[in-house]
């Protein structure tokens, strides 16, 4: 009896422990870790803050929109930074693999445009190096409908 008492309050502790970690946002390191990600959006600050989100995710509702497709996975990671930036890395899948020329191209001009807060870098086939992320980076699941 004693046995099953320990068992079971020891799976309701990983169980209250996977909780907290979805409900605050501190996800298990992603699938991509150690392999190269297909795009990676970097938001940078130059001194206040970093660009608005809002015409990436416009950019990507329009291009599934255009393809017919339902969602696309990526991952947020963050905090980069003492200034918000974070970075938004995209699993390779279908929906990517169907849009990623016109992804690129499209995040390549925004990449490009002057922001008074911070600037975007696009990377490719970019291999994430753990030991160099800080170490308050935390990785959050985003899916673009």
């Amino acid at each position: 009896m004693k046995i099953f008492m320990k068992s079971k309050s020891l799976i309701g502790t990983i169980v209250m422990l996977l909780m907290i970690s979805i409900h605050t946002g501190c996800y298990f390191p992603a699938p991509y870790v150690g392999k190269p990600l297909p795009i990676v959006l970097q938001f940078n600050s130059l001194c206040c803050g970093v660009p608005n989100e809002e015409g990436v995710y416009e950019t990507i509702h329009e291009l599934l929109k255009e393809n017919d497709l339902s969602y696309l996975n990526a991952w947020k990671l963050s905090p980069m930074g003492k200034e918000g930036e974070y970075w938004i890395c995209f699993e390779n899948s279908r929906p990517l693999r169907i849009i990623k020329q016109e992804l690129t191209i499209q995040l390549d001009s925004l990449s490009r445009v002057t922001h008074e807060t911070g600037y975007l870098k696009l990377e490719q086939s970019f291999k994430i190096n753990t030991t160099a992320l800080p170490s308050q980076a935390k990785w959050e699941r985003i899916v673009f409908e």
